[in-house]
């Protein structure tokens, strides 16, 4: 009896194909992943923000208006750490309330008064880079066609529960989304990093006035006079914005 033979560039094929399929299903294992090493770099970075940008190493910096619990149980960097599982995972409260052992209400209240902190402290930093570092990592389609565009911006919209006043209605109604919404100018780079982001204003706004009230154009002449831009960089808008006019 004769058994059915393939050629050897056949065989070569199937054996390979074989073993990238046996590859492709190892997973690695918790052994070969340093969880130590990933921990403590973590945990670094942390601790880093928490005393180089807050500079909060012995303070008490929230001036409590009501006793909280938590504010009491968790150190000002375990609050600093409960206060960022949110706004990186956007857990709720109640999982929050479980894994820091507080109620739902002090992880709330606490959330909430460090972000006013943050926003005070931090709301006023420069976070726009040299044009030289944004123009070094532009992606090369875009800098081959837009070589001295440094920003891209456009207005962005959030939904809002329809205010009781009549008037905060009408100024708060935004015909492009048909509801109530707050409305706010965001720059970014041609990476995607972002490199502005203005305060909220009501939906009603236009392109033309927001630009105007959120600072952006102040902002441009402080960062020209600094040299991170230069006269004749581009900024890229949509057709509602009035750049080249101011």
């Amino acid at each position: 009896m004769q058994y059915p033979t393939f050629p050897v560039k056949e065989q070569k094929s199937a054996v390979k194909r074989r073993k990238s399929a046996e590859r492709g299903r190892q997973l690695p294992s918790v052994e070969s992943l340093d969880m130590s090493a990933m921990a403590a770099e973590n945990k670094a970075l942390t601790e880093n923000y928490a005393e180089l940008v807050l500079k909060i190493e012995g303070e008490d910096i929230i001036k409590w208006t009501k006793a909280i619990t938590g504010s009491k149980q968790l150190s000002t960097k375990d609050q600093l750490l409960l206060v960022m599982f949110k706004l990186r995972q956007n857990f709720d409260f109640s999982h929050i309330a479980n894994l820091f052992n507080l109620s739902t209400q002090d992880c709330s209240v606490i959330f909430l008064n460090w972000i006013n902190y943050m926003f005070h402290r931090l709301g006023s930093l420069v976070i726009w880079p040299h044009r030289d570092h944004i123009i070094e990592h532009m992606p090369p389609t875009f800098k081959q066609d837009f070589p001295n565009s440094l920003v891209i911006i456009d207005g962005t919209e959030v939904k809002i529960q329809k205010p009781s006043s009549l008037h905060r209605q009408s100024q708060c109604y935004s015909d492009y989304k048909s509801c109530t919404t707050l409305k706010g100018l965001v720059g970014v780079d041609p990476r995607g990093s972002v490199n502005f982001s203005s305060m909220l204003f009501a939906g009603s706004i236009s392109d033309k006035e927001i630009i105007k009230e959120s600072g952006f154009y102040r902002l441009l002449k402080d960062l020209i006079s600094s040299g991170k831009v230069n006269v004749g960089d581009g900024v890229m808008a949509d057709k509602g914005f009035t750049i080249e006019k101011n």
